[in-house]
């Protein structure tokens, strides 16, 4: 596969915001920033390493009285000393909408319609391809409750190791032997690996 495209392709989770309504419920929402942050780190600035044009928009009127707005964009990328081909993409946003107070201009329909359709094509050159792939989002939440599992092991080891400490009437020793075993303050610093070796110290090693 392409390096650019792979380059491109998985946001940082900063750049992720679930999305919480509608039909796209606890998918990923990207920031556009970073999509035109990812294109230039990896063509350039935009104008010099990519550029973009509108091709066409056009609105349409709905029954309920609100105005629908369609853009296509044309994206290229250099490649070399040479321009890419356009690649297409497509956005569309409400500019005359409804809500509860009946029907109002949306004057950030434009700038929404572009964002869309710039993302829309600036996917199939990579960008943030994981997320709408789907790969992003499950790792993401693995990832999430990996750490949530690490954490609750780590909280059962230190109750251990305060059970332990206890039962063999070292508690007053125990910062002492954290010190010297691993240079730490207290059982809350160790990794999960370091408090099952002192859980194994404890029971072996420290007489009643």
């Amino acid at each position: 596969m392409d390096e650019r495209y792979n380059k491109l392709r998985m946001p940082p989770k900063e750049a992720l915001r679930t999305i919480d309504v509608g039909k796209l419920k606890g998918k990923s929402d990207i920031n556009p920033q970073w999509k035109i942050e990812a294109l230039t780190d990896v063509f350039g600035l935009c104008g010099v390493g990519w550029r973009f044009t509108i091709e066409n928009e056009e609105t349409h009127a709905c029954e309920s009285g609100e105005v629908l707005l369609y853009m296509k964009v044309a994206l290229q990328v250099k490649d070399g000393d040479k321009w890419s081909e356009p690649v297409y993409g497509y956005g569309g946003d409400f500019i005359i909408q409804k809500n509860k107070n009946g029907l109002v201009p949306n004057d950030e329909a434009y700038k929404m319609c572009l964002t869309d359709a710039l993302g829309n094509a600036m996917k199939c050159v990579g960008v943030a391809a994981d997320v709408f792939r789907g790969i992003y989002d499950t790792k993401y939440q693995k990832m999430q409750e990996q750490a949530k599992a690490q954490a609750d092991e780590s909280t059962n080891l230190q109750k251990k190791i305060f059970a332990l400490a206890k039962a063999k009437n070292c508690v007053d020793k125990m910062p002492a032997i954290i010190k010297e075993k691993y240079n730490k303050q207290s059982t809350k610093e160790l990794s999960v690996e370091q408090l099952k070796q002192l859980v194994t110290y404890l029971e072996t090693e420290v007489k009643e």
